[in-house]
């Protein structure tokens, strides 16, 4: 058990602390011979003063001042009672504290009668020091940002100068030792950079303080914001805000959950005395794919909610010989025209790609079109026709050719479906009729944009199950078999 003697709610003594480790050996009352407490002091606290108590069954006995030898062992002997172990370190002073630090302990119990192999060692640990910066962030993935919080707090200790620092870097990169612009005296590695973001204009917020938006140069070109915070108080709790835009189309269109990174550096004139991490979920979801089950191909319309099915057996309609898939389009419900780069560029117009297997092609979903499409809503990834009636979209563009066929949105700001059908060429279908075999079909849809080929990919799979010839055998009765 540690206790911190220094320190409260409002204020922070960084002297005079202490800590006092207690071990409880020999809980059984069992009769050990040639007993010792073996505990090490953790490194950077130094040893005070140790006492041994002895339990009579009913209370403990008188503290008698103990003393470990060179390899910290305290002997205790033959005893037959419970034994109780307090040893007083002393934490190093300071002339102030941001950061915590924690000393982990571990006490051994040894004797002639405790086997080596047996559980007989327990570790403690003890915390002393403050969190002088901390951080939070809320994700707001429709407007592409991040709103970060940040609380300085160093409870009353005198520390010059406060200031902290955040450093935005644009990109996924960034070489500290070339860049220009990191203010005189500050060491450039002393800053912690913050991945993918860029300080939005005029958002800050902060009562009392003072930013400043630092430009970050490299070969010429702006390719971070640091922002410089100054007008802390030392006795009174401070806490500021500000937003970040989230740049990195991997991360905003990159149809997953990924984590986004901000640190804070807490500053005392040109010295950093504490930083702070938060990670925060970046939530995307713009592409699903799915199949509409095969019972529904009459009337694929009707059954564009209910029909859906990720089981890759239920999509291959065995009379028809085709499959409907089902496109599930920005479940996030982004506005394509106001996602940017890290260059600031437009990441519209949408390009959703559907690509079927070799050897299979689209065909008329209903009489003269290959496609329908239905405004929807998102909700937890998925994308749900907001009705069972077909609409049309302003400044859509189709191409279908072979295999591949394109949707280019101009303006992609809300959900949609789409439902396309394909089926296998007229010589893949002697082939996959050919014998007895199960064949897997993979379909793959891609959203990506004129900036980010790359795009974020789902597929979808059916199988086809040919069955030519099939034989069973039955015991009709003893001596008798029946081959079917």
């Amino acid at each position: 058990v540690a206790s911190d003697t220094a320190g409260g709610s409002s204020s922070y003594i960084s002297n005079n602390r202490s800590v006092v480790w207690t071990i409880v050996a020999n809980q059984m009352d069992k009769t050990l011979r040639n007993a010792a407490i073996t505990d090490v002091i953790p490194a950077g606290l130094t040893w005070e003063s140790a006492t041994l108590e002895y339990w009579d069954g009913t209370a403990w006995g008188a503290p008698v001042s103990v003393m470990p030898d060179a390899s910290g062992k305290y002997a205790l002997g033959d005893i037959s009672a419970r034994v109780r172990l307090k040893i007083k370190t002393r934490v190093p002073d300071e002339v102030y504290n941001t950061a915590k630090i924690t000393y982990r302990n571990t006490a051994k119990l040894t004797s002639t009668d405790v086997p080596a192999s047996g559980v007989n060692s327990y570790e403690s640990t003890a915390t002393f020091g403050i969190d002088g910066i901390t951080k939070s962030g809320t994700v707001n993935p429709q407007q592409q940002k991040i709103k970060w919080t940040v609380g300085v707090d160093v409870k009353n200790q005198s520390i010059p100068a406060l200031k902290s620092y955040d450093l935005l870097v644009y990109g996924t990169t960034i070489t500290l030792s070339t860049v220009t612009g990191i203010p005189s005296g500050i060491t450039a590695s002393s800053l912690t950079p913050s991945y993918n973001q860029k300080f939005i204009a005029n958002s800050f917020t902060g009562s009392g303080l003072t930013y400043n938006v630092i430009p970050i140069f490299s070969g010429g070109n702006r390719v971070a914001d640091l922002l410089e915070v100054t007008g802390f108080s030392t006795t009174a709790s401070n806490s500021y805000t500000f937003e970040t835009k989230v740049l990195n189309p991997s991360i905003v269109l990159g149809n997953k959950t990924s984590w986004v990174a901000n640190n804070a550096s807490l500053f005392s004139n040109n010295t950093r005395i504490a930083k702070a991490e938060r990670r925060v979920d970046y939530i995307s979801n713009i592409i699903e794919k799915s199949m509409i089950k095969r019972t529904s191909l009459s009337d694929p319309s009707s059954l564009v909610n209910s029909g859906k099915t990720n089981t890759k057996a239920d999509g291959f309609n065995y009379e028809d010989k085709s499959v409907i898939y089902r496109i599930g389009v920005n479940a996030s419900n982004f506005d394509f025209t106001s996602l940017v780069d890290s260059t600031e560029a437009t990441l519209s117009p949408a390009i959703v790609t559907d690509s079927l297997p070799a050897g299979w092609v689209f065909d008329e979903i209903i009489p003269g079109s290959n496609f329908l499409i239905f405004s929807g809503t998102g909700v937890n990834g998925a994308v749900t026709a907001s009705s069972t009636t077909p609409t049309t979209v302003s400044g859509l563009t189709t191409n279908f050719v072979g295999n591949t066929a394109t949707f280019t949105f101009d303006k992609l700001d809300q959900p949609y479906v789409i439902l396309v059908k394909a089926r296998p060429s007229s010589a893949t279908l002697n082939t996959l009729f050919a014998s007895n075999a199960t064949t897997t079909a993979t379909n793959k849809a891609t959203l990506s944009t004129s900036l980010w080929s790359a795009g974020a990919s789902v597929q979808q799979d059916a199988t086809i199950v040919s069955n030519l010839l099939k034989k069973s055998l039955q015991s009709v009765e003893t001596g008798l078999l029946r081959w079917t």
